[in-house]
């Protein structure tokens, strides 16, 4: 499942996903149940996983500094935004952002 917010706020916690699940008529069981059967992520994984897509559609689009897209993300560690990153696409920021100009 792949979900990009444009133009929305990425979700900064489990409290800001709870508020989005109230809005569709769920409460906090039942929104953890259909994350988990979409996705097969916890809601700490599924925030970091928007956060992460977002800053690659950031960095493809050569939107600001690696470190000022983390911050944009919500990552306030760079050093584990580059970890995080790396984990996720293979690569770290600077490597991808690389990628993307070829």
């Amino acid at each position: 499942m792949h979900v990009i917010y444009y133009g929305e706020p990425l979700p900064c916690s489990w409290s800001d996903l709870g508020r989005t699940g109230e809005k569709a008529d769920l409460n906090r069981t039942q929104l953890l149940r259909k994350l988990n059967g979409l996705t097969c992520l916890s809601p700490t994984d599924f925030i970091k996983d928007l956060r992460l897509k977002k800053a690659a559609d950031m960095i493809r689009q050569n939107a600001d500094t690696i470190t000022q897209i983390g911050y944009a993300v919500g990552f306030s560690d760079q050093s584990y935004f580059s970890k995080c990153f790396k984990k996720q696409f293979g690569v770290t920021p600077k490597e991808y952002s690389t990628e993307q100009v070829r």
